[in-house]
């Protein structure tokens, strides 16, 4: 516990500011995808619901905060929630690829190390699987019987790759995703030094290495099966740092301060948008009241 003693307000601020871009950044994600469904949605809308989406996953396993973004969208904007469900779905597949290629290009000096070469054997396969499924065209499935699933598979596939089409929305998906990246990294490095982590100090963290832990830590949040990848990212990177030289015990307390920070920011953020989002949704249900009699 003594790595919190020397905590400072301004490290606390910075990391605050870190974690409420990156929910900038997942907002504007949910709106280019939208955008591709024909869904368009303002700053005033995505921004919020990012936040609301968050704070969900929290309290919800499996990425529960996606729910309430689908009810919202649907009673305000008619989303055709079965294209929003395989759309979302498919662009894991590109989530996925950015962390990969981002953590194997942070591992180009490590392949050669037991650990670097288990490591970008994963991030390989990885990054090889989600762009053969983001670029495969559907006439090759065309092989594959699905008759037993009938027209349904058909669109499944076709709303699937057609993320592969998606030309200039895509490179926007990836500089997203890769500005997260950064900013994750960003976060996990001023937690390092709020935490002491410096030239001259007991223990040093490079930027590299924060946000290689953090590419590979993010990967139990995309397969959340605790809420907010409770305990799943922390094994993660327990794992991942003691190979890179960092102890258990700054790992988590890295990640404990992580998860504190967060919460109240997504707690401040979540307030918010909850009153904004309300006054939205009473103002679409006016919009739509009951038409006048004859």
């Amino acid at each position: 516990m003594r790595l919190f003693y020397n905590l400072r307000v301004s490290f606390l601020i910075a990391i605050a500011l870190a974690q409420a871009v990156t929910v900038v950044f997942n907002g504007f994600f949910l709106k280019v995808m939208l955008d591709g469904l024909g869904t368009s949605i303002s700053p005033r809308e995505y921004i919020p619901l990012s936040a609301i989406g968050s704070l969900s996953n929290l309290v919800f396993p499996f990425g529960g905060g996606l729910g309430v973004k689908v009810v919202y969208l649907r009673v305000l904007h008619g989303l055709d929630v079965a294209r929003f469900a395989i759309r979302s779905t498919g662009l894991y597949s590109v989530v996925f690829c950015a962390n990969s290629l981002a953590g194997l290009f942070l591992m180009l000096d490590r392949w050669h190390t037991p650990f670097g070469m288990t490591v970008c054997l994963f991030l390989g396969s990885v990054a090889l699987l989600t762009t053969v499924s983001i670029t495969t065209p559907v006439w090759r499935f065309c092989h594959l019987k699905f008759r037993f699933l009938g027209s349904s598979a058909g669109r499944v596939f076709e709303e699937f790759h057609e993320i592969g089409r998606l030309g200039s929305d895509l490179l926007k998906f990836f500089t997203v995703l890769f500005g997260n990246i950064i900013i994750f990294g960003l976060a996990t490095y001023i937690e390092f030094a709020a935490l002491g982590s410096g030239a001259g100090a007991d223990f040093s963290v490079s930027f590299r290495d924060s946000v290689l832990l953090s590419v590979i830590g993010s990967f139990a949040l995309l397969v959340s099966i605790t809420p907010a990848g409770l305990g799943v990212r922390e094994s993660i990177s327990i794992v991942v740092g003691k190979c890179m030289g960092i102890s258990e015990a700054q790992v988590l307390a890295v990640c404990l301060l992580d998860r504190a920070v967060n919460v109240v920011v997504l707690a401040a953020m979540g307030g918010v948008s909850y009153y904004v989002l309300q006054n939205r949704l009473k103002g679409g249900r006016a919009a739509c009241g009951p038409a006048e009699k004859d």
